[in-house]
């Protein structure tokens, strides 16, 4: 019982430490942000795009990845985004009669 408390406090300890290291770093950084308003203005500029890149990205490839079957009005998740040979194989065997899931599950793409 006591190794377990002893465990216990020891990993207290290193989370109150964690925590005073990130907030004396969140202080430093925020005073720094106060002593260089330009550079802080630059930075958040540059973090800006960043972010806003990324979502894009995200917002893409999220696109890529769903395929919408009309036939029962709903989409299908890719594990990936198709290929281009994938996607004429879809068309081809879809306009053959075959549904698109049974397509996408016998080419292992759904997730």
């Amino acid at each position: 019982m006591e190794e377990n408390m002893n465990a216990k406090d020891k990993f207290e300890e290193k989370k109150n430490s964690f925590v005073t290291r990130v907030k004396e770093k969140a202080n430093d950084a925020a005073n720094w942000a106060m002593d260089h308003p330009i550079q802080t203005a630059v930075i958040s500029s540059i973090l800006a795009k960043l972010v806003r890149t990324g979502y894009s990205s995200y917002k893409t490839r999220q696109r890529d990845t769903r395929t919408y079957d009309p036939t029962i009005g709903s989409y299908y998740d890719l594990k990936r985004p198709l290929t281009n040979k994938e996607k004429l194989e879809l068309s081809e065997r879809h306009k053959s009669g075959e549904s698109i899931g049974d397509i996408l599950a016998g080419m292992r793409v759904l997730k």
